[in-house]
């Protein structure tokens, strides 16, 4: 039993050496670790392998982005069982143990994930407890995760934060095709609802597996680009045959324009935060006419953008 840590790295050399510590640190040490080094034009892959941990593989390829990287290491990984683990954040002790143990547990299921704590770029704790946003966003219906046949409640919504919190089969992984240049934003959303179209996901309720480190954002030349790429991951997901498979024609095309509906105020939060309030209107406006029963809840999210925004400012 053991499990490939695939860890794409772009420029990572800050904070990849904490990743593969906290990957070497674990309690059960069958594991390897890939690092794979995207086009990095820092000192990634020596940190990387600065232990001489013969478990450590570093491979190297032109720089094509985080889908391109985790599907390198996908094809590098030795193991069944694979989690896919950012350069920037940290697994706990005993992640890879619970989250394998629950996945072989249910021969059915294809994915194993759990929760997640915040930290900023000095690996200190954070808590959104008492801001405004917080306060904003507490008026929302809190997310039940879901487990069993999830597909279309990750249609719906992404409810893990990234792949640090799971552990996967390779086979499903290989089979979906789920690492696919063409999404260019939102990749982790779209891998998880192509790989629920081939199994079943475990949640592991009240376990941390990952602590998730909050990184600011990218520079403003490349924000906009990003946003018009989330419309079109969301089309490609839905137009995938295997998803017609699981969730009905209505169903899906509700689902659809909710998630174009996200889309849009995702665009509406990249105004903002960029300092372009006026300019975000138009977008959240789009998103209500995409969703209109939605309206209190994209309303609140949208509140709370604008109540983190001020926040910064003050």
């Amino acid at each position: 039993m053991a499990v490939s840590v695939v860890i794409p790295a772009y420029n990572a050399a800050a904070f990849v050496g904490e990743a593969v510590a906290s990957v070497l640190a674990q309690t059960r040490d069958t594991f390897e670790i890939v690092v794979v080094d995207d086009g990095s034009t820092d000192a990634t892959a020596a940190v990387a392998t600065a232990s001489g941990d013969p478990r450590i593989r570093c491979v190297r390829q032109e720089n094509r982005g985080i889908a391109a990287a985790r599907r390198t290491g996908t094809d590098h990984a030795r193991h069944d069982l694979i989690c896919y683990l950012d350069a920037d954040d940290r697994l706990t002790p005993t992640a890879l143990a619970t989250l394998e143990d629950a996945l072989r547990a249910q021969p059915e299921a294809v994915l194993a994930y759990a929760d997640n704590v915040r930290i900023d770029l000095a690996g200190r704790p954070l808590t959104r407890e008492g801001s405004l946003k917080a306060r904003v966003r507490g008026l929302l219906p809190r997310r039940r995760r879901p487990s069993g046949d999830v597909t279309a409640a990750f249609l719906r919504e992404n409810h893990l934060v990234n792949g640090g919190v799971a552990v996967v089969r390779k086979d499903a992984v290989i089979a979906t095709e789920c690492w696919r240049e063409s999404f260019e934003v939102s990749e982790d959303w779209a891998a998880w609802v192509l790989l629920s179209t081939a199994g079943r996901f475990v949640r592991v309720p009240g376990f941390v597996a990952l602590e998730y480190r909050v990184v600011p954002g990218g520079s403003s030349h490349t924000w906009m680009s990003k946003a018009a790429g989330y419309g079109r991951t969301v089309e490609q997901v839905f137009a995938d045959p295997r998803i017609a498979l699981c969730v009905p024609a209505r169903e899906r095309e509700r689902l659809r324009r909710l998630r174009l509906a996200h889309a849009q105020l995702y665009i509406a939060s990249l105004h903002v935060n960029h300092g372009d309030v006026p300019g975000s209107r138009a977008p959240f406006l789009a998103a209500l006419r995409l969703a209109p029963l939605q309206l209190p809840q994209l309303a609140l999210r949208y509140l709370a953008v604008l109540a983190a925004h001020r926040l910064n400012r003050a």
